[in-house]
């Protein structure tokens, strides 16, 4: 069995209302005031989210603070299906198996780095958009609009050359199923994305709609084979109007720092060249050590890969765009 997994860690920042800002301070202040893990805890959506490890460090000679989590989810009740491995039949219809009593299994998990407002995040199953939804509703001020949402940092390579280039066309594609699926909802302001994006949603919001929670066994393979595609393009790029090209250009932009799009963009340069947002977004991969022999990551260890990544940022001054 494997004893070391591959993982994507992203570099982003935290922005509110007023712009980039640090909420370390605050986290570390609310988890002060909390006495246990099981106090950390927020149930969103039948979905139950949680601090399950937490560090705060202090660097000896800078005495700059670093706030290291371990976030995990869990569904109440949820059980697993194993296998016979000693099944003699034509089939194997598996066993239902329960967590122990006062025990939930854990279906999701985010390991995240924040020094000041710098973050780098590694998802194992919690997307960035559910940390961030979790961790508002962990900070909640019934009396201020405190919220805060992480928001990316390009590769200025990458971006120059979208910039030099231009942008004729993007396209993506998303399951018509994982739309529909999303466990949390979305939090996001409207005017703050793109008009793309923003009549994506819609339509995301529409599909929810349409179909129940639980669905059928006919709904979830209908949405199984629906897959659904958009594309924008300038009919005959170098003759497009001027406004044309803005509007292609800007809307580009403003979906490169939008979270809650499907994960893989393509943007197509005035020269023809493809390049994907993945390789937009400041990310790295690295290689974490599993926990004994389960399925999740030793959590000291992915802390310890992130601060290795910060440095390396640090050191490229891409913490400095």
């Amino acid at each position: 069995m494997a004893k070391f997994l591959r993982k994507k860690a992203y570099y982003v920042r935290t922005k509110t209302a007023q712009g980039v800002e640090d909420i370390t301070k605050r986290l570390n202040r609310r988890k002060q005031q909390l006495k246990n893990v099981h106090a950390t805890e927020c149930t969103l959506n039948d979905v139950v989210y949680r601090i399950q490890h937490y560090r705060e460090d202090t660097d000896a000679f800078t005495r700059e603070k670093t706030l290291l989590l371990h976030i995990v989810s869990g569904v109440i009740g949820q059980t697993a299906i194993t296998m016979n491995m000693a099944c003699t039949e034509e089939f194997d219809d598996g066993k239902e198996q329960k967590a122990p009593s006062q025990h939930e299994f854990i279906n999701g998990e985010a390991y995240l780095l924040f020094k000041d407002h710098h973050v780098v995040f590694c998802s194992h199953g919690l997307t960035l958009i559910t940390v961030q939804n979790y961790l508002n509703s962990f900070l909640h001020n019934k009396d201020v609009d405190d919220s805060f949402e992480f928001t990316n940092v390009a590769n200025i390579d990458k971006l120059q050359l979208l910039n030099r280039n231009g942008v004729k066309a993007f396209n993506f594609s998303a399951s018509m199923y994982a739309m529909t699926q999303d466990e949390l909802n979305r939090i996001a302001d409207a005017a703050n994305r793109s008009r793309i994006s923003s009549l994506f949603n819609d339509f995301i919001q529409n599909a929810k709609n349409a179909f129940s929670k639980d669905l059928t066994e006919e709904e979830q393979k209908i949405l199984q084979e629906l897959q659904v595609d958009v594309s924008v393009r300038l009919i005959g790029n170098s003759r497009a109007s001027f406004e044309a090209q803005k509007f292609v250009k800007m809307e580009a932009q403003e979906m490169l720092a939008d979270d809650e799009l499907p994960p893989e963009v393509e943007f197509i340069t005035g020269n023809d060249e493809t390049i994907k947002s993945s390789e937009i977004q400041l990310h790295k991969t690295i290689t974490v050590q599993k926990l004994n022999n389960s399925n999740s990551l030793q959590h000291e260890d992915a802390w310890l890969s992130l601060s290795d990544y910060f440095d390396e940022l640090k050191r490229q001054k891409f913490t400095e765009i």
